[in-house]
């Protein structure tokens, strides 16, 4: 049975990479939140922790962003022991499994933060080979070439509110998550994005664009 996991990260930058040592990341990951469905599109499991990291500390900015604190994190596990903790919720039936985040930086944050901390891990090779960008793909459905779309405003065009805190790693994750299972459901997709489709699908005839048909300013906004 294939599980679908929506898997979102918080992370913070590294001051100075280089006087570090460090060769391939930029940034460390500080919470992991993750909602897996079923091939039904039920809910049947979530995920969330919080990774200490070991490079950097937490700024008030990423704090008022995130509403992560130094507190949260004194005893959370490091970056190797959170990844293991992940991929030992998903492990059951891990062939089967496909990971899906909003935009393409979480796999890329998994990715470098793996290869700089030397981790090997078999069921982390499976994990990446079934990684796909939701937002990209969102972008596809609903006819939209143009910049990366957030995902609240993604939400919005369905007409659903964002629940929770943004930039939450679970509370994203759930939102990501109620986002997927209707793109899964054609009929209900058709009919909420049915106004926005028309908007963005080009006419074939005239190749006229996004920005033709509704203006850069409007464009730029659905982007924010």
């Amino acid at each position: 049975m294939r599980r679908n996991v929506i898997l979102d990260l918080e992370f913070c930058s590294i001051n100075k990479r280089g006087s570090k040592g460090l060769k391939y990341m930029n940034n460390e990951v500080i919470q992991f939140g993750a909602v897996m469905l079923d091939d039904k599109m039920q809910v049947v499991g979530e995920f969330m922790c919080y990774v200490k990291p070991e490079y950097t500390t937490i700024t008030k900015s990423i704090t008022n962003l995130t509403g992560i604190t130094t507190e949260n994190l004194e005893d959370a596990p490091c970056f190797a022991k959170a990844l293991n903790q992940f991929l030992s919720w998903i492990e059951d039936d891990i062939e089967n499994t496909y990971i899906y985040s909003w935009s393409d930086s979480d796999e890329k944050q998994i990715r470098d933060e793996a290869r700089e901390k030397c981790i090997i891990d078999f069921r982390l090779d499976a994990v990446l080979s079934h990684w796909h960008n939701f937002q990209r793909e969102f972008g596809v459905k609903i006819g939209y070439s143009g910049q990366p779309i957030s995902l609240s405003n993604a939400l919005s065009c369905v007409d659903f509110l964002f629940e929770g805190k943004q930039h939450s790693a679970i509370d994203d994750a759930r939102n990501t998550a109620k986002l997927f299972a209707l793109c899964e459901d054609r009929e209900k997709f058709e009919k909420k994005t049915k106004a926005i489709r028309s908007c963005f699908i080009e006419d074939e005839r005239s190749k006229v664009t996004i920005g033709d048909l509704l203006g850069r300013e409007l464009e730029m906004f659905i982007c924010c």
